[in-house]
């Protein structure tokens, strides 16, 4: 059984299916890419499961409890993170102030503690920044610490997003298009990366990505989606001979 179920997972917008009747797991410790053509429906599965929009049909469990009807907050606070296709960050805050956001599901301050600033709410910022600056480091953004987020390179801010959704201390973290517009330099530093994140910090991994070597060079499992439809999974291996994914994915292939 899964830790991330996907169950017959269906979305309309109007007249037009996104997602039908799609279904995956991701279990404990794994690595699983998403992948498929543009408009094949990959980031509304993220969006589905992280409570951005909601389902017309079919089941979303992690943990064996229902996702479906949680606000994106009440999906982050049963653990799961997610960075996004477009990167979104506060461009005019520091590095380590927009890391600093992504532990605000773990804050125990309340609204006079903050005001008044007392000592348990000095003590948490404090710890907050503790741990802040040790997913710098565990990035590799430590030299960044200060900078404005605006003005880092593209692959370091992609490295934020990262940093940001690992102070949840997520069970499940959900990466969509990371390594876009990343050279090959940097893409083989964020395989890295999300490696270490997956051994080291015991954290599931779901990934979108339309860059095969990433695919190949990461997943556990692979999940192929077509027109809103699973249309195979497998060992990125055992798909690369997969004659619907050769039509849908990488072009018919010639005879």
């Amino acid at each position: 059984m899964g830790i991330l179920e996907i169950k017959e997972l269906s979305k309309n917008f109007g007249g037009l299916q996104a997602v039908r009747e799609c279904s995956f797991t991701v279990g404990e410790g794994q690595i699983v890419s998403l992948i498929g053509p543009n408009g094949a429906g990959k980031t509304t599965v993220f969006n589905l499961i992280s409570g951005i929009i909601t389902p017309t049909a079919g089941e979303i469990s992690f943990d064996g409890a229902s996702l479906v009807g949680l606000r994106t907050y009440e999906v982050a606070e049963r653990g799961i993170g997610r960075s996004f296709q477009n990167i979104q960050l506060f461009n005019e805050l520091s590095v380590l102030d927009n890391v600093k956001i992504g532990a605000h599901r773990l804050g125990k301050a309340g609204t006079f503690s903050s005001l008044f600033r007392t000592r348990s709410q000095r003590s948490e910022e404090r710890e907050t920044s503790e741990r802040a600056r040790a997913f710098l480091t565990f990035t590799g953004l430590e030299k960044h610490e200060e900078a404005t987020a605006m003005n880092l390179a593209y692959g370091d801010r992609k490295r934020v997003e990262i940093a940001r959704a690992l102070m949840m201390e997520p069970k499940l973290l959900m990466l969509d298009e990371p390594n876009s517009g990343m050279n090959t330099q940097e893409t083989l530093a964020l395989i890295n990366l999300v490696r270490r994140i997956n051994q080291e910090l015991k954290v599931m991994i779901l990934v979108i990505s339309h860059h095969m070597e990433f695919v190949r060079s990461l997943s556990d499992r692979v999940v192929v989606l077509n027109f809103g439809q699973v249309i195979s999974s497998g060992s990125p291996e055992g798909l690369v001979n997969d004659e619907q994914v050769i039509e849908a994915y990488l072009g018919r292939r010639s005879k």
